[in-house]
């Protein structure tokens, strides 16, 4: 065996700001040996002053004052070698040094203390990096330069990016996106003198986040930055410990850092299911609404989406370029309703189209996530990779065509069985019932529903979570449980789920089957009755049997009203009374004393599966509940009538009577035929099944009124105001006379030789409503707008008596006017016509 060191010729690299540890190998050394630093232009063994203080730490001073450093066995290597180990502290400054190893058995003293006894060369050691720790920022997708700053850079030197809280050098810490990077320039520094600048580009920084800058700096006959014994593909594997040195941190901007399925470490998981699928994304720029799609397949291996691939992958693919017709089909495509106020994580759910036949196709789905607010360059897709987050399909609920029954007013069960692998928990799933053959989602919870509650909207969040989750069976369905549901009105109803909300809304309700509710249809008819006298009291509704029954009580008191020893207890569910106030209260609101009717039926007098009639005697007058009772209740407890089928109105029977007519409106006309309105009111009412009061128009009539011949106008004289008109000029025409009507009469300009009222052609005209006109003056036209002639020359003024104007006859045979007697009862035209 041949003591000594192996491998006097190796290089070692140690980087500046960093802890620095010689792995030396050979046979036989020992404890007491040691290693000294020399400047690499001095020989081992020569005596020259060490340069041991550049590191400042775990070394040791010898008797000569000299720094040396000890090293301790860690093991042995693959070839039998010793491997020691010699740490020598936080390197101080940069620079190339010469290793000199000592033998303690050869030293002069039995020691390693004097500088001649360090006369093996054990290799050269490179101190490298920079002393400066940078940040840079880019934006997600594009390329990012990063400038390091340091005493000598190589070519082959590389730069890697590991996570923010992983330190550099730390096994498999640098991020899976990036391979190392060699600098594309190093020039001096313009900025500090005697450094080099090196510039690293990354051609696309994928991952919004902030990273660690390592490096590693390359020396020849040192461990290299890249084991170059492993394959070079697309991405080669890379040793991570090689990149200890920390140079700075990259913080790339984009909306998104991540995006997971919803799981069950915090939470109940919320898997994908054939209607819906969701995930989480990790948000790092507040204020962003973000948009998640999903596909059947992952996108071709080396295709980075970007956002417009994502955004259109819905459209037809005619509409699309030949870089987004890459890209996946999606099945479902979903956005946050509203800008998310907070960093973190946050759901995003997709609503999918996937039609049932191609389920068994879709193992599994691909999402990809973006934001529209804050990506510039459209290449803030997450993940970014050609694969996207695989999400596992579910087979989600199996209740499809589920079938439940109940009885009206009474609480039933509704059980909604899901897939085996499908286990969601109780958080999530809400239902919710319709009116029969609504669609779910543009329908509310059918109004007087007890055990469920939902907003206003088709789309609100429903109340309660179910109250219980069980597996049926080892591998087998799961069921969710929600009980104490009451439906107030018999019929089909559609019964919705869903399990995917934002806040208070639901992103889809899916129709998982219907519910029958056997009993009454709830009537707000009211019936009547006299006392003392049979009458009949129809029932409609659905599986009516022979063994339902009726109960009559007071319209103060509800159906389930239980009478004991003259009072009344409110059942345990009741909070409120409706009694009426001149019961007497023996204990608040719990007792009270009462003398009421409580009637109560036989078997009905008719009965089919749809239709009941039931005979009734009542003796007292009043207002009455209708009360119901079905189903397997046995009817025998005032608690057993749950549903109330109506209003019954027992009094005496009583016709309608009415006032005579009074005038509400005088006639509108003083003479020549006017109208005018009359009025009368229901003075009793009928009640106890009497003739009813007729409608409203049976009410008001309208009659004739002033039918005498009004007395013809006189015209005495007419002026233009002004005197001298103009043409193209508005002025006025006044008349004077008597009988005159200012809302009725008009006057007309025709040609100069034309008869008035021989023509239909004139020249413009006006109304003499004017403020100031009266039945003895007319002002007629406002000398603004009217009265305007457009040429010059001279015209008739033609006036037309409304009371006096022309009509036609009795027989038809000619025109007369309507202000002679033979025109008595005959109503005028008016001024309407020229």
């Amino acid at each position: 065996t041949v003591s000594g060191l192996s491998g006097s010729e190796m290089n070692y690299v140690c980087y500046i700001r960093g802890e620095c540890t010689l792995v030396l190998q050979g046979n036989g050394l020992r404890q007491e040996d040691a290693v000294m630093i020399i400047p690499l232009t001095d020989a081992c063994g020569s005596g020259h002053t060490p340069v041991g203080s550049i590191f400042e730490g775990v070394g040791y001073l010898n008797s000569r004052n000299d720094p040396t450093f000890i090293g301790s066995r860690i093991g042995t290597s693959d070839d039998g070698l010793e491997t020691w180990s010699f740490p020598l502290g936080v390197a101080k400054q940069v620079g190339r040094y010469r290793l000199c190893y000592c033998n303690y058995q050869r030293a002069k003293s039995g020691m390693c203390d004097r500088r001649s006894d360090f006369d093996q060369t054990a290799g050269q050691i490179y101190v490298r990096g920079s002393s400066f720790t940078v940040d840079t920022r880019c934006n997600q997708g594009d390329a990012c330069e990063i400038l390091v700053r340091a005493h000598s850079f190589d070519t082959g030197d590389r730069l890697l990016l590991f996570e923010k809280d992983v330190d550099c050098g730390a096994e498999d810490g640098n991020v899976p996106w990036m391979r190392p990077i060699l600098p594309s320039s190093i020039v001096p520094d313009v900025i500090i003198e005697q450094l080099s600048a090196a510039t690293f580009t990354i051609t696309d920084v994928r991952e919004p986040g902030t990273y660690q800058i390592c490096y590693c700096a390359r020396v020849l006959g040192a461990t290299p930055c890249v084991d170059p014994t492993l394959p070079d593909g697309d991405w080669p594997p890379t040793d991570a410990t090689r990149y200890p040195h920390e140079v700075g941190k990259l913080i790339v901007i984009g909306p998104i850092l991540d995006v997971r399925e919803v799981n069950a470490q915090t939470q109940d998981a919320l898997l994908a299911a054939p209607w819906a699928a969701t995930v989480e994304v990790n948000i790092f720029l507040v204020g962003v609404r973000v948009t998640c799609a999903a596909t059947r397949e992952a996108a071709h291996t080396g295709y980075m989406p970007r956002r417009s691939d994502v955004q259109n992958c819905t459209w037809d693919v005619l509409e699309l370029n030949d870089r987004q017709k890459l890209f996946p089909r999606c099945v479902g495509i979903g956005t946050t309703p509203n800008q998310i106020p907070s960093l973190g994580w946050h759901q995003v759910h997709i609503p999918l189209n996937i039609p049932p036949e191609e389920l068994a196709d879709i193992p599994e789905l691909h999402v990809w996530c973006f934001s529209s607010e804050m990506c510039g360059n459209d290449r803030c897709v997450m993940p970014a990779s050609s694969e996207g987050k695989v999400i596992k399909l579910r087979g989600g609920v199996e209740t499809l065509e589920g079938r439940w029954s109940g009885t009206v007013s009474t609480a039933f069960p509704i059980r909604v069985q899901l897939a085996g692998d499908y286990g969601i928990g109780t958080m999530w799933p809400r239902i919710k019932v319709v009116k029969s053959g609504g669609i779910c989602q543009n329908e509310v919870l059918v109004k007087g529903a007890v055990g469920l509650s939902c907003p206003g909207t088709p789309s609100g969040k429903c109340e309660p979570e179910p109250r219980a989750f069980k597996q049926l069976g080892y591998g087998a369905a799961q069921e969710l449980l929600w009980d104490g549901i009451q439906l107030p009105n018999a019929g089909s109803y559609e019964v919705c789920y869903c399990d995917r909300h934002y806040e208070e809304a639901c992103l889809v309700w899916v129709n998982i089957g219907t519910v029958k509710v056997l009993g009454p249809f709830v009537q707000t008819a009211r019936f009547a009755g006299n006392p003392g006298v049979n009458f009949e009291l129809p029932v409609n509704g659905i599986g009516l049997e022979r063994t339902d029954r009726l109960r009559i009580v007071p319209q103060a008191y509800f159906c389930n009203v239980n009478f004991v020893l003259g009072t009344w207890s409110p059942p345990a569910d009741s909070s409120t009374s409706n009694a009426s106030s001149s019961n007497e209260s023996t204990s608040g609101a719990e007792t009270r004393r009462l003398n009421p009717v409580d009637w109560r039926s036989g078997a009905p007098a008719f009965s089919n599966r749809t239709y009941e009639l039931f005979e009734v005697v009542i003796e007292e007058e009043d207002t009455y509940n209708i009360c119901w009772c079905g189903g397997e209740r046995v009817c025998s407890q005032p608690e057993d009538f749950i549903a109330q089928v109506g209003m019954l109105q027992v009094e005496r029977k009583r016709d309608c009577s009415l006032t005579e007519w009074w005038v509400v409106m005088e006639c509108n006309r003083k003479c020549g035929g006017g109208e005018m309105t009359l009025r009368r009111s229901v003075s009793v009412w009928p009640t106890g099944g009497g003739k009813e009061c007729p409608g409203e128009q049976a009410l008001v009539r309208t009659d004739q009124c002033n039918m005498e011949a009004c007395p013809l106008a006189r015209v005495d004289h007419i002026w233009t105001e002004p005197e001298d008109i103009h043409a193209e000029e508005p002025f006025r025409v006044h008349i004077e006379g008597l009988n005159l009507e200012p809302t009725e009469d008009r006057m007309l300009l025709v040609a100069q030789g034309v008869a008035c009222g021989s023509s239909q052609v004139h020249f413009g005209g006006a109304a003499c409503t004017q403020e100031g006109s009266y039945g003895e003056h007319l002002i007629c036209g406002d000398g603004t707008r009217s009265i305007r002639v457009k040429s010059e020359g001279q015209y008739k003024i033609c006036f037309c008596d409304a009371s006096a104007s022309m009509i036609e006859s009795w027989d038809g045979t000619h025109n007369i006017s309507s202000g002679e007697f033979s025109a008595a009862g005959l109503e005028s035209m008016g001024c309407s016509n020229a």
